[in-house]
């Protein structure tokens, strides 16, 4: 089995972009800059 495949059904088609946004914004008002180049821990710090 599998334990990396996402048995999660979308119900609402654009919702993963606007919690993706979401995210982001937030982010951003709190001053933490997302990406690759940031540990775990200090995107999780939010």
């Amino acid at each position: 089995m599998n334990n990396k495949s996402n048995t999660n059904k979308l119900v609402v088609p654009g919702a993963k972009q606007a919690i993706e946004r979401m995210k982001y914004e937030i982010a951003s008002e709190f001053g933490v800059n997302l990406g690759p180049d940031a540990t775990s821990r200090a995107n999780g710090s939010v």
